[in-house]
């Protein structure tokens, strides 16, 4: 009886161990995951006419210059990626995919970022309709700002 009470106490307590390293090892994996990706998320702020987008990185960026200049229904922002260790020159020459969040203000169709095979990286935004845009740094260097409006108003929208 005693023994067969350690044993059920020792097969109680593998379980627990186990559990734990199995949730421990997925938060780690998970983490791991996000960090080596270069998009970090993307936070759409709508206001009365525009909406304000703040694409974020998990690496300094550059911004460098956008096309169209104006207006349209696609947007590719041409950056610098400031790669500084060998992992984050990796990360650089990746291509991804952002799931574009939801706004009442602008519809995007697809957030991509487009590092592999190409001259200098890119992120092109998508509208499911043509928008009016202007683009800026971000102030921490890890962040692009594009503010986006209908063609018909009559202001633009400041971050």
């Amino acid at each position: 009886m005693i023994m067969m009470t350690i044993t059920e106490s020792k097969a109680h307590a593998v379980l627990i161990a186990a559990f734990l390293w199995l949730a421990i090892g997925t938060q780690f994996a998970q983490a791991q995951t996000s960090r080596n990706e270069v998009l970090d998320e993307v936070v759409i702020v709508d206001r009365s006419e525009c909406a304000v987008i703040r694409v974020k990185f998990n690496l300094p960026v550059k911004y460098k210059n956008h096309f169209p200049e104006t207006a349209g229904k696609e947007l590719r922002v041409y950056l610098a990626p400031v790669a500084v260790t060998a992992e984050e020159r990796q990360q650089v020459v990746r291509s991804e995919y952002f799931s574009p969040p939801d706004s009442d203000i602008v519809e995007i169709a697809e957030i991509i970022y487009e590092g592999r095979d190409v001259v200098e990286p890119y992120l092109t935004l998508l509208f499911a309709h043509p928008m009016k845009f202007s683009v800026k740094q971000g102030d921490d260097f890890r962040s692009v700002i594009i503010s986006v409006y209908l063609p018909e108003a009559k202001n633009g929208c400041m971050p």
